[in-house]
């Protein structure tokens, strides 16, 4: 639901990736919120955006998904591809679904951040997950949002069964559930996927914000599609403590007007690696400049609050798209 007025306000504002349409999710059970969810995409659902085979070749569409290079060292450069759409880039991914390494989780924990060990967190994901595969194993949750299924007991294609025996004879462990905490962090896995019992994709905008739950609360759930945040609106005190009083939002079609949006209580910024830094330290009209205040002063930004490690250390896994064939002698 757009704002109608110049200066609109509202209790929490966030942006609708991936995360933002949990986060939206769970806002809204409390009555006593009132949320507005941001969207520079759409809200369709049809079936282009469902059915997994195709809904991943949309990492090349633009009017689904957002394509940035990144320069590394020397000449190579390398494609970041985001999602564009209510529930970001989990309606292009592909589908696989892991909790992560515990030991990440762990070291966490360990480094000071309260409440982020695994063991803290599994409840959570055990809230999430909606396995509904026969080969589930106890320590999935069954009656979380977000579909999940489980991959078959057993090889289904001769290639992958090849790949497990060599990966076998070098020494690595066969696993068969990826998300067991007990099991090795490294190996070969067959991997869960993100898929729903009527075989479309589940993606956070599907399990989490359904057309039934939006309508069930439309008093306190907002969300505003086709916009972009232009800035996040901060005040100091006289302490010297910053805080977010809103967001200025603007449409994306052409010579669309800017319009301020007060948050009551906070903002929460859900735009992805990238999206999220460049919006703390650089969107425009005016830029914000939360940061690492070296960085910012080279780019000639007025440092408003410095903040180590906005906009670095991003870390991405690997891939491998090659159809592999094998031959046996």
């Amino acid at each position: 639901m757009a704002s109608r007025t110049a200066r609109s306000r509202c209790p929490r504002s966030a942006h609708s990736g991936t995360a933002g349409c949990v986060l939206a999710r769970r806002l809204a059970e409390e009555r006593n919120l009132s949320i507005l969810l941001i969207e520079r995409g759409d809200a369709r659902d049809n079936w282009l955006d469902k059915t997994p085979l195709v809904s991943t070749h949309q990492f090349s569409d633009k009017k689904h998904s957002v394509v940035l290079q990144s320069r590394l060292r020397g000449d190579a450069t390398t494609e970041i591809v985001t999602g564009k759409g209510l529930g970001g880039t989990s309606r292009i991914n592909g589908l696989q679904y892991t909790r992560g390494v515990p030991g990440d989780y762990n070291a966490w924990a360990e480094s000071g951040r309260q409440g982020w060990s695994y063991e803290e967190l599994r409840p959570y994901f055990e809230k999430a997950e909606g396995h509904w595969s026969p080969v589930t194993h106890a320590h999935y949750g069954k009656s979380g949002p977000l579909q999940v299924q489980a991959p078959p007991p057993n090889f289904k294609f001769g290639v992958s069964r090849e790949i497990a025996h060599a990966a076998e004879k070098l020494g690595f462990a066969i696993c068969n559930d990826v998300n067991d905490a007990r099991l090795p962090t490294s190996g070969c896995f067959l991997l869960h996927l993100t898929t729903a019992q009527d075989g479309y994709r589940s993606s956070t905008f599907r399990a989490y914000l359904p057309k039934h739950f939006v309508l069930a609360h439309r008093e306190n759930l907002h969300i505003c599609t086709k916009t972009i945040a232009c800035k996040v609106e901060v005040k100091q005190s006289a302490t010297g403590t910053l805080r977010a009083t809103g967001v200025i939002l603007q449409g994306t079609k052409p010579g669309s007007s800017t319009r301020f949006v007060a948050a009551r209580k906070e903002v929460v910024l859900c735009c992805g690696a990238i999206t999220t830094p460049q919006l703390l330290m650089l969107r425009s009209p005016s830029r914000l400049g939360i940061g690492p205040a070296n960085h910012l002063q080279q780019v000639g930004v007025p440092v408003v609050h410095e903040l180590d490690g906005v906009g670095s250390n991003l870390q991405d896994h690997m891939g491998c798209s090659d159809v592999a064939t094998y031959h046996r002698l």
